[in-house]
């Protein structure tokens, strides 16, 4: 993997500059970081090699994204991308319009602690940002509660699943994640996501994560 600087900037584990991550690419099947500078330097005999790890490279992937095509774990940031809760994906359920699986997520919220004025502002929005700022606001909330009526009851599953049902390119998202480990990354969260964004290489480590990826296991089931 890419090592950091001080100043916790992502540089070449080969030449120790810094780097973005489209000035870099990854070995597969090993998932080494280099920059693209120090592969071009690479003599061709050696080319079939990881320079980081010595193992046998099939594959050079330059797009940080496509990357969980060749590993077992499929990543997403938590703002984009079908298999985010943030996507633009109108769905219906108990006879109700929701626009995204965090308008649904936070109506339930408020439903749980029968917060009926929250549950009313959170139907009239389909920003997911203001959904989830008026989530925090429903009165008498317990993490308890919440995890137990909302989480374990499969309440939330089942709003999540009538979003892919109803949605064929999030479905389609979904499907190929078959067999692989689905991962929140945000930065933000260390409840529904990892604790890390996607650009952190310590993603790439289960053991780096500072969150329970809920959301992630969720969308597993």
């Amino acid at each position: 993997y890419c090592i950091m600087s001080q100043n916790n900037v992502p540089q070449c584990s080969i030449c120790l500059d810094v780097f973005t991550y489209q000035d870099m690419s990854m070995a597969i099947p090993c998932t080494h970081w280099f920059c693209n500078n120090c592969i071009k330097q690479i003599p061709d005999e050696l080319s079939n090699k990881c320079s980081k790890c010595r193992a046998e490279i099939t594959q050079w992937v330059s797009d940080p994204f496509k990357f969980m095509d060749h590993i077992d774990i499929v990543y997403y940031p938590f703002s984009h991308g079908p298999l985010s809760n943030f996507y633009n994906s109108p769905f219906t359920i108990d006879g109700m319009n929701f626009s995204n699986g965090e308008h649904w997520m936070m109506y339930l919220k408020a439903k749980v602690f029968k917060d009926t004025n929250a549950m009313e502002l959170i139907l009239n929005t389909t920003n997911p940002k203001t959904a989830k700022s008026l989530g925090r606001k429903v009165k008498n909330y317990n993490e308890e509660t919440w995890n137990r009526e909302g989480l374990e009851s499969g309440e939330l599953r089942r709003g999540w699943t009538e979003k892919f049902k109803q949605n064929p390119k999030c479905l389609e998202e979904l499907k190929k994640s078959k067999g692989m480990k689905i991962v929140e990354a945000s930065p933000w969260d260390k409840k529904w996501g990892i604790g890390l964004g996607i650009n952190n290489p310590k993603v790439h480590d289960p053991s780096e994560w500072r969150g329970t990826n809920l959301l992630g296991k969720e969308l597993d089931k």
